[in-house]
């Protein structure tokens, strides 16, 4: 309980709000008043947003050719390739939704399993509009967890995994 009053923003009055909630306020005290309750509940707070992540992971997938996502992953050892992956996966800035699909295409065409793995949990373990909300809402020492933990798991699964 004292996380999610922490993140809706009920116990920190010295801190700035997210600017998701800036411009709509509404969609803030929906999301937050959806935590603890059924997932129809939250599905019915957030569906927009998962109709969105499928567009734009179809389209990369239908737009960019499997080679443009391919060749920056092609190391020669599991953990460059994994540090390759991971490094491509923090500007696409993306769910694991979205990222399954695109994910799909360079591994059919005979990306490392390291590489696409780190692609895949990349996404939003080291996202970095995440980064930011999270130093927006939250002590500065969870985003610096959050960025340990991710590049841990980032790296350390995708070389275990491959």
């Amino acid at each position: 309980m004292r996380i999610r009053s922490r993140i809706c923003g009920k116990e920190a009055p010295g801190r700035a709000r997210p600017l998701s909630t800036l411009r709509n306020p509404a969609a803030h005290g929906r999301v937050c008043a959806t935590a603890g309750r059924s997932p129809w509940t939250y599905f019915q707070a957030v569906w927009v947003a998962l109709v969105a992540a499928l567009i734009v992971s179809a389209a990369v997938s239908a737009l960019l050719p499997g080679s443009t996502l391919r060749r920056p992953l092609d190391r020669s050892s599991r953990t460059g390739s994994a540090l390759a992956g991971g490094a491509m996966a923090m500007p696409s800035m993306m769910c694991t939704c979205c990222t399954a699909r695109i994910t799909r295409t360079p591994r059919g065409q005979g990306a490392s399993a390291a590489a696409t793995v780190a692609y895949w949990l990349g996404n939003p373990a080291i996202n970095p509009a995440v980064l930011v909300f999270l130093i927006m809402v939250a002590p500065w020492q969870w985003a610096a967890t959050q960025v340990a933990a991710g590049v841990v798991l980032v790296v350390g699964v995708s070389v275990l995994v491959a």
